[in-house]
């Protein structure tokens, strides 16, 4: 609460009234801020109340960005001053600034009665949450089971996009979130794999037959030249760019939407919760990582796509909820749950997929590991014990920093990959 206090009242009678003894003698104390001008920036030129009636105007803005010329809704709209109107005039009397404390507190009593309720009635109306869209009701559910919610965590884009749910924001948010997902790097990177793999089909002439690239693509020599992992190039040649290039190719069309169907959606949603930074480092450098492994376990292969960054994305989804698990609402602890299980369900198809022939299953692994070793290291700082924060934090990093030290050895003193993969046409025709 922020009063224009005037100096004749003593400070006492407030803080027995409201409990803001130490915020108003800071307001005293505050260079440039005087008892008639708290909680109003200090200008040369007031402001006051287009009403005349002696209060100044709110320094808040409208919709439009406009500045408020009255003092509070309630004068604008001729029905006195509402409980929200704290910018006394100097001639206040006593009764008028009890009637303020004695409305500012009914208002924050209906204010949190009304969230209770809306917390209810969006339980009952099966409202689901999204760190994008917002709550958003779903059409023709009464009831919003486990699985729908599992569903509309793979994708809410969809459901908005096509209007299979209501999202509650209003127009101009809906615009804001179309523009977090369209300007966010998840979408960004989407476009420029997409980009790479038409210019490659280009580049080679069309898509080949069937029988010789099974996932819908280019011939495999141009996957070479484009900067696929290669684990000969690698360690004879030193080309260490295609640790991270390899991400930015894949096999075709079936391939890369695979990929970004799980890329787009999860992508977007835990960039706008951990921020542009957390995100991309932990896309790298699981990405990277996985490209090692990858060149250690499997080093007579050719490897491109981006799954084993988007494993160390899931992986550290998975220490995300975790570190975070007791600073949960109770009412999002349902939606925590259906996370959780989204990403068991993920973890357990990931490695059940890794097995399948054409299928870099050490990519796959390693981009986990990956992942959530740089996840309790980014997100240990989140945990609320002290300790748990210091010994998390300093074993996740000992552990990341070991495993790349570990498979870096591995790949100067046992692997040896084939020389002949140094030319690609000893194994397809160029």
């Amino acid at each position: 609460c922020h009063f224009a206090w005037k100096p004749r009242y003593h400070t006492s009678r407030v803080m027995d009234a409201v409990g803001l003894g130490d915020e108003i003698e800071s307001a005293y104390a505050s260079p440039g801020v005087s008892p008639q001008t708290y909680g109003n920036t200090p200008t040369s030129h007031v402001r006051m109340c287009y009403k005349d009636c002696g209060f100044r105007s709110a320094n808040s803005r409208d919709g439009a960005g406009r500045r408020h010329t009255a003092c509070c809704r309630a004068c604008a709209l001729g029905e006195g001053h509402d409980a929200l109107c704290l910018q006394l005039r100097e001639d206040a009397t006593d009764e008028e600034i009890a009637n303020a404390i004695q409305g500012w507190e009914v208002v924050r009593r209906e204010q949190y009665n009304l969230s209770v309720w809306r917390a209810s009635d969006m339980d009952r109306e099966g409202s689901l949450w999204d760190p994008i869209w917002g709550d958003m009701t779903l059409k023709n559910e009464d009831e919003v089971s486990w699985n729908v919610r599992v569903l509309y965590i793979m994708c809410p884009m969809i459901m908005v996009g096509f209007g299979l749910g209501q999202s509650r924001l209003v127009h101009v948010d809906k615009k804001a979130a179309w523009k977090r997902c369209f300007l966010s790097w998840s979408f960004v990177l989407s476009v420029l794999q997409t980009g790479c793999l038409v210019a490659q089909i280009t580049v080679d002439g069309g898509i080949v037959p069937f029988k010789e690239n099974p996932m819908v693509g280019p011939g495999w020599a141009i996957f070479d030249e484009w900067g696929a992992k290669n684990a000969a190039k690698i360690k004879y040649n030193h080309e260490w760019y295609r640790l991270l290039s390899a991400v930015m190719l894949h096999a075709g069309w079936i391939h890369i939407v695979s990929n970004l169907m799980v890329q787009l959606r999860l992508g977007i949603m835990l960039e706008v919760l951990w921020g542009h930074t957390c995100w991309l480092v932990i896309y790298w450098v699981s990405g990277a990582y996985g490209t090692m492994v990858s060149s250690v376990m499997m080093p007579n292969t050719l490897g491109v796509g981006a799954s084993g960054a988007i494993c160390g994305i899931v992986g550290a989804w998975s220490v995300f909820i975790v570190c975070t698990w007791n600073q949960t609402l109770p009412r999002d602890k349902m939606t925590r749950n259906s996370q959780f299980m989204a990403v068991v369900w993920s973890l357990v198809a990931l490695v059940a997929l890794s097995f399948i022939p054409m299928v870099d299953w050490a990519a796959h692994i390693g981009g986990v590991i990956m992942g959530m070793g740089l996840g309790a290291f980014l997100f240990g700082f989140r945990l609320q014990s002290r300790w748990y924060r210091i010994v998390t934090v300093t074993v996740s990093l000992t552990s990341v920093v070991l495993l790349w030290v570990l498979f870096f050895v591995l790949f100067f003193t046992v692997t040896e990959p084939s020389e002949q993969l140094l030319d690609m046409c000893n194994y397809v025709e160029c």
